[in-house]
């Protein structure tokens, strides 16, 4: 078993020597929340046509897309930049841990 992380494409042809149904999780971290979006969309489709396991961990940069992803189904949607964002906030006010600082 395995883990991927597409970041431009999503590809399955045979030829390219892997089988989904082995991955233990599949991760959308292209620069583009509407790649990710149809990357997850596929995948969620794949996994449930084929019975498969694998988790689908999609990133989005747009904060207004973290929900619609989230509707899709998928098993956990990131987005560093509000991440970021948020753990400067806490660390700007001082209620962040002391860590990296």
């Amino acid at each position: 078993m395995g883990l991927i992380a597409l970041r431009h494409h999503f590809d399955v042809r045979p030829e390219i020597g892997f089988d989904l149904g082995q991955l233990l999780a599949l991760i959308a971290a292209a620069d583009s929340d509407s790649v990710n979006t149809l990357v997850a969309i596929t995948a969620k489709e794949y996994r449930e046509v084929r019975g498969a396991r694998f988790r689908i961990v999609v990133r989005v940069e747009d904060e207004e897309n973290i929900e619609k992803v989230q509707h899709i189904g998928v098993d956990e949607v990131i987005s560093p930049s509000t991440m970021a964002g948020r753990l400067m906030a806490r660390r700007a006010t001082g209620s962040g841990p002391a860590e990296h600082r």
